[in-house]
């Protein structure tokens, strides 16, 4: 099939001087670039503001667990490819066990013994260990099980509330001897506990010093009915010894975890005069305690960002038997936003290592919950909480070579906070000096400039139009920007008047099955063309694909060079979608210059030329997205 081309004779008088010219940018990590710095940008941020859609941070929400009548308390491993959490789901036994699941692969595996009571897991951030507390000792566990089962049947919607059983211990399963540990031995309740970033302490939730201290007849009688009032905060090293006490004061202090750097402790304390509770942290010596909330409400469950900049939370603050998620800075400036508001209860939320995820616990009003994860947008979380974009300060690396610190590093290098590392960028500095940092860490000698890790260069990051820019259409001066612009990979100089070209696309392929979109089946030497942007729009996936390749403005350019063109205009084709009126390419980008002069012009222009020619030029737009011959 042939096909027919238009010839347009349109006369063009260009001046195109010195069109784009190259930025030159020093590549080093100790000077400040000249975009703008973290510090800056932050002072564009909004203040804290409640969300206008509250599920704007949270997206793509999805049940990972679905198993037996109740699951939560999920927690991720540091490199999110393993969850423990637990469930109600072991045959013979109504309480809560733990279990490991492969999120790839959703295989799960029991980690606790199948006896007695089970909660507050955390996996270690070896991922060879799992930390969980459990009543399998008891030698009451049996009745204690068989008793649950018939108050169930007996009441079936009577109202969850948990047990602080005092024969609840901490123990450790090694995942690959199966061997488990007991790290606590006193009476009382100590559960709620989790490793440190380095593995090397344990906090936890314990009621242990009201068995073993003398109590008033008064406080016998409340620990008997309410055990939790006498829960404080506890830390000890990852084998048990050198317990320590953290917190004295009366009402429920439970839920504690280290923040990310392993230098704080965020919990939550339960007031002595009803139902209300606010998050607090804390350094791991137990000083420096801070409220961070004062919500008068039932705050609870905190868990830290990996950042370590903010917190979120559950609390009934709009309805007392509804609890959402909340977010808060870590310290403590501005109000909780909110973040979900639906009639079931969000608990007990917890981040992926990368703060990328969510995952939390929903409960439905028949006291039935399940695990749900989704996508979390931290940099919308950070403008409404008025916080720096995230770039991560460490990585924790173990003294030997293993998968687990190769996999951290390829994590850590390709994270969204460094932006694609694009060089000499605010985030390439901060990039480059982490890989300093770990060449420190592994003893190598410095060889660089002065010294250093580092060697300087110079090289061209970006494109900036050059003065003098003209072009006369019809013997009129075109408004630069406006109507025209030429592009950055054109050639500089002065450009008389030539004949121009129609070639549609401007697409070669050498697809056979493709030839009816080849745009080249004539001469174009000596003249310019004319060029419609993107690719034709009534192709279906499998052919747009194979174009692809082919339809580039780099490739559409080198294409018209090599078959002779003078020059190359492009225009947007009034069947395509397009945000702007001219075909604009980011000058932040540095592209290598070409031999022939490229610039793109306003499409009703071109349409008034095709029009006094009697020709329209979205009808041919048309025939050619169909692959048809104009």
């Amino acid at each position: 099939m042939t096909k027919k081309f238009v010839f347009i004779p349109l006369l063009f008088s260009l001046v195109i001087s010195c069109a784009y010219k190259p930025k030159k940018t020093t590549s080093t990590p100790k000077n400040t670039p000249k975009t703008q710095t973290l510090s800056q940008q932050s002072q564009q941020y909004s203040k804290p503001k409640s969300l206008p859609l509250l599920s704007s941070l949270i997206s793509e929400t999805h049940q990972i667990t679905f198993k037996g009548r109740r699951a939560g308390e999920g927690y991720f491993d540091p490199q999110g490819k393993w969850m423990v959490f637990q469930s109600e789901r072991q045959k013979g036994n109504p309480f809560y066990q733990i279990y490991l699941m492969n999120l790839k692969t959703g295989k799960t595996r029991l980690i606790s013994t199948g006896k007695g009571k089970t909660t507050c897991s955390w996996i270690h951030p070896s991922g060879r260990k799992v930390l969980f507390s459990s009543t399998h000792l008891d030698p009451q566990f049996r009745q204690k099980a068989k008793k649950e089962f018939l108050e169930r049947k007996k009441k079936a919607h009577r109202k969850y509330a948990w047990n602080y059983d005092p024969y609840y211990d901490i123990f450790v399963r090694d995942l690959k001897t199966n061997k488990l540990t007991r790290l606590t031995k006193a009476k009382g309740y100590d559960a709620e506990g989790s490793f440190s970033p380095d593995g090397k302490w344990i906090v936890f939730a314990s009621n242990r010093h009201a068995y073993s201290s003398k109590l008033s007849k008064k406080e016998q009688a409340l620990l008997k009915k309410d055990p939790s009032y006498f829960m404080d905060i506890y830390i000890m090293k990852a084998d048990g010894s050198q317990i320590k006490r953290l917190t004295h004061t009366p009402g429920y202090d439970g839920g504690p975890f280290f923040s990310p750097d392993g230098q704080s402790i965020v919990w939550r304390r339960f007031s002595t005069k009803g139902p209300l509770a606010e998050i607090y942290t804390m350094k791991i010596d137990g000083s420096q305690k801070k409220q961070i909330t004062h919500l008068n409400v039932l705050s609870w469950a905190p868990f830290y960002h990996p950042s370590g900049d903010y917190i979120i939370f559950s609390a009934n603050k709009t309805n007392p038997h509804q609890f959402d998620l909340f977010i808060v800075r870590t310290d403590g400036k501005g109000e909780p936003i909110q973040i979900t508001n639906t009639p079931e209860a969000d608990v007990l939320p917890v981040f992926t290592p990368d703060g990328h995820s969510l995952a939390w616990t929903l409960k439905n009003r028949n006291g039935q919950a399940q695990i749900y994860k989704a996508k979390w947008d931290d940099r919308k979380a950070r403008k409404l909480l008025g916080l720096k974009p995230w770039v991560r300060k460490k990585i924790l690396l173990s003294p030997y070579i293993t998968e687990n610190d190769v996999e951290s590093l390829i994590n850590f290098f390709s994270s969204k906070e460094f932006l694609g590392r694009k060089a000499g960028s605010f985030e390439e500095k901060i990039y480059t000096q982490k890989i300093a940092d770990i060449f420190r860490f592994f003893g190598l000698h410095p060889v660089g400039d002065n010294k250093s890790y580092f060697q300087n260069f110079t090289f061209k990051s970006a494109t900036e139009l050059g003065k003098n820019n003209a072009l006369w259409f019809n013997n009129k001066l075109l408004t630069l920007k406006k109507l025209w612009a030429p592009l950055p990979f054109s050639k500089s100089g002065d450009f008389k008047a030539r004949k121009v070209l129609f070639m549609g696309y401007g697409i070669h392929s050498s697809i056979p099955q493709l030839a009816n979109y080849n745009s080249y089946t004539s001469s174009v030497k000596g003249k310019w063309v004319l060029l419609l942007n993107d690719l034709p729009q009534d192709i279906n996936a499998k052919d747009r694909l194979a174009l692809y390749p082919s339809s580039s403005l780099h490739q559409k350019i080198i294409t018209a060079q090599q078959k002779g063109a003078r020059g190359v205009i492009f225009i947007q084709g009034p069947q395509t979608a397009a945000r702007s009126e001219l075909v604009m390419v980011s000058p932040s980008h540095h592209f290598p210059s070409l031999s022939i002069p490229v610039l793109t012009i306003h499409r009703k222009l071109i349409e008034k030329v095709f029009k006094k020619k009697g020709l329209s030029l979205s009808a041919l737009q048309k025939k050619l997205d169909k692959g048809s011959p104009i």
